[in-house]
Order: C-alpha cells, then sequence, then structure tokens
C-alpha cells in the first residue's frame, strides 16, 4: 500500500509514475556515509580528509546542484579521472537517481562524482562495480572492492562488518501512496 524511500529517488519515481503521489507527512532523516572494509583506516582517514575538502572548496555544492538542481533537470559534469595507472574500486548499485543510476552505458551521479574524488584524492582512477545492493557489504568484506558508496546509511548491523566514514549527506524519508 505504501513505500517509505529516500525523498530524491521517491520524487523521481513520482515523476515517472503519475498514479503515485508522495505524502506530506515528513519521517525521520537517515545520513550516509562511505564504507570501508574493516581496519583500512589508510582509505577511511584519506576519504574523511577529502570529504572535508570538499565541503570547504565549494566542490560538493557544485555536485549538489548539478545532480539536486531545484528545477529538476540534471546536469551531469565532465569528471577529470586523472591519470594514475592505479584503481580504487568502488561498489555500489546504480538504480538511486540522483546519487548513482545508469545513463546509457555510464553509472553517474551524485555518489559516483563523490567517489571519483574520492579516488583522486588517494592518487588513484576510478573503477565502478554495479552490483546487487544486498551485495555490497559482502564484496567489501571480502575484498572485492575498496570502498561502498550507494546511498549507504550507518547501521548498527552494518558497523559490526565495515567501517564508516564521517556523512556526506542527509536524506529525508517521504512515503508514496497511489494517488
Amino acid at each position: 500500500d505504501a513505500v517509505v524511500l529516500d525523498e530524491l529517488p521517491a520524487k523521481e519515481i513520482v515523476r515517472q509514475n503519475p498514479s503515485l503521489k508522495i505524502l506530506d507527512e515528513p519521517l525521520t532523516v537517515e545520513y550516509y556515509a562511505v564504507a570501508v572494509k574493516k581496519g583500512n583506516t589508510e582509505l577511511l582517514n584519506s576519504i574523511n580528509k577529502t570529504l572535508e575538502r570538499i565541503q570547504k572548496d565549494g566542490t560538493y555544492d557544485s555536485f549538489k546542484a548539478a545532480f539536486m538542481p531545484e528545477d529538476g533537470i540534471i546536469q551531469v559534469p565532465n569528471l577529470d579521472r586523472g591519470d594514475s595507472d592505479k584503481e580504487l574500486v568502488m561498489g555500489t548499485n546504480a538504480e538511486f537517481k540522483p546519487f548513482e543510476y545508469l545513463e546509457g552505458d555510464e553509472i553517474v551521479g551524485f555518489d559516483i562524482s563523490l567517489a571519483n574524488e574520492i579516488a583522486k584524492d588517494y592518487g588513484c582512477k576510478l573503477k565502478v562495480e554495479n552490483m546487487n545492493f544486498d551485495s555490497i557489504i559482502t564484496a567489501l568484506s571480502a575484498g572485492k572492492v575498496d570502498f561502498a558508496i550507494a546511498g549507504l546509511s550507518v547501521t548498527e548491523e552494518r558497523q559490526k562488518n565495515v567501517d564508516f566514514s564521517e556523512n556526506y549527506y542527509g536524506a529525508s524519508q517521504v512515503i508514496i501512496v497511489k494517488k
């Protein structure tokens, strides 16, 4: 009868399905963070430094303006992928517009742009692995990916298996129903 979902992806679903609507009642806010393999403090510290830098230098705001514009028209920025031969592998699920989604054959979104900054600051090129959402923590724990960004909220259960960065986004929860 209803679906509880993050506000921005919910708006996209409702935009594509005119028979649905979002209720006006606000729910809670869920905070997203970047996940790394338990104990990988070197990468975690680098990620937190990148998050701090992009907040201070305006990069975060430019990504937000591109992927969460007031007029709803997303402008995917061209990313400077750097020139490193080393790769930093990100695990995600590209079904969460505007955070990560497919545009043609390319995975784009707010989180992809953020991950690109993380990889550059770590001296690497970003490689994105698209996978089932339920597989992300397992892939991270098994070392198949170096870090994960996929609208991941910090939960006690997840903290048993991975370490999280500082929060980078607060997502309001909404309810979608039939009109």
